[in-house]
């Protein structure tokens, strides 16, 4: 269990140093936008996951409609979607790179 939430913790404190590292960046002026792709779709990817160690972490009760843990996990699990699927993400990723400086 301890090793779960640990796992959870590491997932959320990448996730959210990815992101202050792409806002960091855009408020000196710059445009990651490789960087912006790549941290929706981690952040996506992590909350997802971190989602469904707490469902397990909680059992049944996890999956109780209702539940906190079971809104989060169908809302997270919505928000891969609406927001880009992965695919779509890695597709603007590859893109952004290879553009290189030109963009």
């Amino acid at each position: 269990m301890q090793h779960k939430v640990a796992d959870m913790a590491t997932g959320y404190y990448a996730a959210r140093s990815m992101t202050y590292d792409g806002l960091a960046a855009l408020d000196a002026g710059g445009r990651p936008r490789a960087e912006a792709f790549m941290s929706k779709l981690f952040v996506a990817e992590t909350a997802f996951r971190i989602a469904d160690e707490a469902v397990q972490i909680h059992g049944k009760a996890g999956l109780v409609r209702g539940s906190e843990v079971e809104w989060l996990f169908r809302s997270l699990r919505m928000f891969r979607v609406l927001t880009g699927s992965s695919e779509i993400q890695k597709n603007a990723i590859a893109h952004q790179l290879f553009l290189g400086d030109r963009n």
